[in-house]
C-alpha cells in the first residue's frame, strides 16, 4: 500500500511545474527521477549480462579441458592395450622424422622429446596401419574439434631407479616412452590454442608388460640441462625443469661449484669462487615423495691470464708466426694487439700473430684477449725488429807471393748472433787467369771471420764469403784477392791465321810496379815489349807454340805463365799430326812419326828439347829412342820445305 505524499514543492522545480502522477491527483515522480531510475536499471542489467557471459565462457573452458583430459586418458589406454614391442608398429621412419621435426620449441611436447630417442618401425609393410597413428587424429565433441597425437621414442632407466633418459647407460632398462597430446582452439585459448599432454613408459620387452596397480604414480623426470660453463666472478642463473611428477616439486642439488646454490624451485644462482670441473646431480621430489634426478658437469674456468713472452726479437723481411700462451677464460675468445711492428697482424679468433716485419726498431706491444663472458686479460712486452743479416764487402786485397798477408776482418751485422763464416770460389767471366776461392796459404776462421796466412801462388782470386746466423739465415759477398805479381792474359789459347797480324795486350798486376817482361817461344814473326808485355807481329810460321811469359817487379818478385798459341793455314806448310803431350818411362823404347802437309818439295825435320836418349830422323821426322833420364821436357818439332818455309809444333814430354 502506497501512502499519500503531501504537496510540498520540490527543490529545483517551481510550484506548478509538470509532474508525473496518477489520475486521482496523487503526487508522482518527476521526469528526471524517472530517467535516473531507468539508467540504474540498465547498468545493473548490463552487469548481470557480463556475469552470465563470463560464467558461460568459464563453463565452456572447463568443459573443453575435461574433454581433452578424457581424450588423453583414452589415448593412454590405447597405448597400454598394446604389446610393448608393438608401439612402433606401422610407424615408418620418414613419417616419424617429419612428425618430430614439426615440433617447435614452444610446443608442450618439446620437453618430452628431449628426454627420449626417436624410434620407428624398420619392418613396416605397405598399406600397414599404425595402432598409434603418426598423423593427428581429429575428434569432434560438443561442437568442438580436438586433435590428438601420439609421439613414440625410446629411453633408458637405471636398474636402481632414476630418470629415464635418451642416453643409453650401462645396466639400464630400455623403455618406450609414449607422449599423448590433445590440442584445440576456442574460447579462452591463446593464439596457439589450448593443449593437454601426458606420457607413459612401456616396457620394450617382447612379452607383455605387467603393471602394478598399487604404483600408479611416477617420479618426476628432470630435464638434463647438459654441460654448463661458467667462470670465476661471473654470476650464474640456471633454472632446472622437470616433466611429470605430482606437484609441488621440491628441488635440491649436490656437487654444485662453490659459491652456487639451488633454491627449492630448482633455480641455481650465485657467483663461482673456485675453478674446476664439478659433477652435479639435480633432484626433484614430488608431492608423493617420488624423486627424479639428472647428472651433468659444470666447468668453472679461471679468469683469462696471458703469459708475458718477454722481449721478442725478429728479423726484418723474415716471415714469422707467434702464438701467445693463455690460461683460463672461456671460448670463444676475441684478440686484439696494439703497437705491432708494421707487416705483422693478429688473428682475432686465435691470437696468432703472423707476417713479415718491414721496419727495423723496437716497439711496445700490448696484447689483449676477451672471453665469452667479457672477461679480459692483457700483457705488454717489447718487440725488437733487427735488420736482415748482411756482410760488408771488403775492399779488393793485394798481397805479395810468399809474404804474410795483413789479416782481413770480415764484418757481419743484423740477423741473430753468433755468426759462422765460410769462403768459397766464384767462377769468373773476366779472364781465365782468375781463380776461384781463397789464395793458397790463406785460411778463414769460421768463428771470428778473420782471414790470415801467407799466399803461396800468384794469381787473381775471386773470393766468395758467406756468413750464417743462429737462425740459419745466410748472406754473401765477393771480392778480388790479388797475389802478385802475376801475368794477366786475355785467354788461354791464342789463335791466328798464317800471315795475319798478331797483337795481344799482355798485362800484370800485384807486386811493386814497374814490371819487366820476358817471353820465350813466341810464334815466328812475333815479338814483345819488355816494358809493357805487349805482343805484336805477323804470324810467319804455322804450328803449335807454348809461349812462356815472365813478369818481374822492382822487388824481384816474379811470376810466369805458359800460353798455347796456334797458327793455322789451309794451304801453306803445316804439321798436321803430332802429340800435344807425351809421357814415357825411363828405359822404355818409344817412337812416333809426325804428319805434314802443304809446302814445297821434300821436308827436312829437326827438333829441340828431346828427352835424353831420343832423336829425330831428318828425312822422315820419326822420333825414336829410349829415354835415359827422367824429367819434363819442352819439345819443339820443326819441318822445313825446299822454299825455306817452316812449321813448328811444341808439346810437353814427361819422362818418369
Amino acid at each position: 500500500m502506497r501512502g499519500r505524499l503531501p504537496d510540498v514543492p520540490r527543490a529545483g522545480l517551481p510550484d506548478g511545474g509538470a509532474r508525473v502522477g496518477s489520475a486521482d491527483g496523487e503526487a508522482g515522480f518527476s521526469l528526471i527521477e524517472l530517467m535516473t531510475a531507468m539508467t540504474l536499471i540498465g547498468v545493473v542489467m548490463a552487469a548481470l549480462t557480463s556475469f552470465f557471459t563470463n560464467s558461460v565462457r568459464a563453463t565452456n573452458v572447463q568443459s573443453n579441458t575435461q574433454t581433452a583430459i578424457q581424450l588423453i586418458s583414452d589415448g593412454l589406454e590405447r597405448v597400454r592395450a598394446l604389446r610393448g614391442s608393438s608401439v612402433t608398429t606401422g610407424r615408418d621412419r620418414a613419417s616419424a622424422e617429419a612428425q618430430w621435426s614439426a615440433v617447435t620449441a614452444d610446443s608442450p611436447v618439446h620437453p618430452y622429446l628431449s628426454t627420449m630417442e626417436q624410434t620407428w618401425d624398420d619392418q613396416v609393410a605397405p598399406e600397414e596401419v599404425a595402432p598409434l597413428p603418426l598423423a593427428s587424429e581429429l575428434i569432434e565433441l560438443n561442437r568442438m574439434r580436438f586433435a590428438r597425437s601420439w609421439y613414440v621414442g625410446r629411453c633408458w632407466q637405471p636398474l636402481l631407479g632414476g630418470d629415464c633418459t635418451a642416453a643409453s647407460l650401462p645396466n639400464a632398462v630400455l623403455f618406450y616412452r609414449v607422449v599423448v597430446v590433445v590440442t584445440w582452439a576456442g574460447t579462452g585459448c591463446p593464439d596457439r590454442g589450448c593443449s593437454q599432454v601426458a606420457a607413459t613408459l612401456v616396457s620394450a620387452a617382447a612379452t607383455d608388460p605387467i603393471f602394478n596397480t598399487n604404483e600408479t604414480a611416477q617420479a618426476p623426470q628432470v630435464v638434463n640441462p647438459g654441460r654448463q660453463n661458467g667462470e670465476l666472478t661471473v654470476p650464474v642463473r640456471l633454472e632446472v625443469t622437470a616433466i611429470g611428477g605430482a606437484p609441488p616439486l621440491t628441488w635440491n642439488a649436490s656437487g654444485l661449484p662453490p659459491g652456487l646454490t639451488m633454491n627449492s624451485s630448482g633455480i641455481v644462482t650465485g657467483t663461482p669462487t673456485t675453478a674446476g670441473t664439478y659433477s652435479v646431480v639435480a633432484s626433484a621430489t614430488d608431492g608423493f615423495g617420488l624423486t627424479g634426478s639428472a647428472a651433468f658437469s659444470w666447468v668453472i674456468a679461471a679468469l683469462p691470464a696471458l703469459t708475458n713472452p718477454g722481449t721478442i726479437t725478429s728479423i726484418a723481411g723474415t716471415a714469422l708466426t707467434f702464438t701467445p700462451t693463455l690460461a683460463g677464460g672461456t671460448s670463444p675468445m676475441t684478440w686484439v694487439a696494439a703497437g705491432l711492428p708494421p707487416g705483422l697482424s693478429i688473428d682475432a679468433a686465435t691470437g696468432t700473430i703472423s707476417g713479415a716485419p718491414t721496419t727495423v726498431g723496437t716497439r711496445s706491444v700490448t696484447l689483449t684477449v676477451t672471453d665469452t663472458f667479457g672477461k679480459a686479460a692483457a700483457t705488454t712486452f717489447s718487440w725488437v725488429v733487427k735488420p736482415a743479416l748482411s756482410i760488408t764487402t771488403p775492399a779488393d786485397q793485394s798481397t805479395l807471393t810468399n809474404r804474410p798477408a795483413t789479416p782481413l776482418q770480415l764484418v757481419a751485422s743484423g740477423g741473430v748472433a753468433p755468426y759462422k763464416y765460410s769462403a768459397a770460389g766464384v767462377p769468373s767471366s773476366v779472364g781465365f787467369w782468375q781463380t776461384a776461392g781463397l789464395p793458397p796459404g790463406l785460411t778463414l776462421n769460421a768463428t771470428t771471420g778473420i782471414i790470415t796466412g801467407t799466399p803461396t801462388y800468384p794469381s787473381e782470386y775471386v773470393v766468395k764469403v758467406t756468413v750464417t746466423d743462429a737462425a740459419g739465415k745466410t748472406a754473401s759477398t765477393q771480392f778480388l784477392w790479388t797475389v802478385g805479381p802475376y801475368v794477366k792474359w786475355p785467354r788461354g789459347d791464342q789463335s791466328g791465321g798464317l800471315g795475319t797480324v798478331f797483337a795481344v795486350p799482355a798485362s800484370a798486376t800485384g807486386g811493386a810496379p814497374p814490371y819487366t817482361w820476358y817471353a820465350t817461344d813466341l810464334p815466328d814473326g812475333v815479338s814483345y815489349d819488355p816494358k809493357t808485355g805487349q805482343v805484336n807481329g805477323v804470324l810467319a810460321a804455322a804450328g803449335r807454340f807454348l809461349v812462356t811469359f815472365r813478369v818481374t817487379d822492382t822487388k824481384g818478385n816474379f811470376e810466369q805463365l805458359q800460353i798455347v798459341t796456334t797458327v793455322t793455314t789451309s794451304t801453306g806448310l803445316r804439321i798436321t799430326t803430332a802429340p800435344t803431350a807425351r809421357s814415357t818411362r825411363v828405359g822404355t823404347a818409344d817412337s812416333f812419326s809426325p804428319g805434314v802437309a802443304g809446302g814445297t818439295g821434300a821436308k827436312a825435320w829437326s827438333a829441340t828439347g828431346l828427352p835424353t836418349g831420343m832423336s829425330i830422323n831428318p828425312a822422315s821426322g820419326t822420333v825414336s829412342g829410349t829415354p835415359t833420364a827422367a824429367g819434363t821436357y819442352l819439345t819443339k818439332l820443326t819441318a822445313t820445305d825446299t822454299a825455306s818455309k817452316k812449321s813448328h809444333w811444341m808439346f810437353v814430354w814427361t819422362v818418369t
